[in-house]
């Protein structure tokens, strides 16, 4: 079922895909702002699903730099991102980059205590991070 949430929420990233790399590669600021105002920022973590190493890599940047600010955290807790991450850094495939910005990201979330706790309450310590 978690996959399958997954794998559809990729397939729905395809359509807003454009508004993500924008906010990746260009760092469009209005283009976060919009993203986040829709309350979501399942687009970005949608992209970290990615076949295409870059989007994977563009995606793991972003999530490090939402990590920066606290109110995103639980975000990217709850909506699947640190699943994500985990899985990124234990894929055998992952570049060197990816791997950097899973740190990063995964290092700013376990700035405070309150948020490792929640880190480690999170169901992304359920899965297999091989796949």
């Amino acid at each position: 079922y978690k996959l399958a949430t997954h794998s559809l929420a990729g397939l729905v990233s395809r359509v807003a895909q454009p508004d993500a790399q924008a906010l990746m590669i260009g760092g469009q600021a209005s283009v976060l702002a919009r993203l986040l105002e829709e309350g979501s920022i399942q687009p970005v973590i949608s992209l970290a699903y990615s076949n295409i190493a870059d989007e994977r890599r563009n995606a793991c940047n972003a999530l490090a730099n939402l990590a920066l600010k606290e109110e995103y955290v639980d975000k990217i807790i709850s909506e699947g991102g640190l699943r994500r991450l985990i899985q990124i850094a234990f894929k055998s495939n992952a570049n060197n980059d990816e791997k950097f910005f899973v740190a990063l990201a995964i290092a700013r979330m376990a700035r405070s205590s309150e948020y490792r706790m929640a880190m480690m309450q999170s169901d992304a310590n359920d899965d297999d991070p091989s796949r």
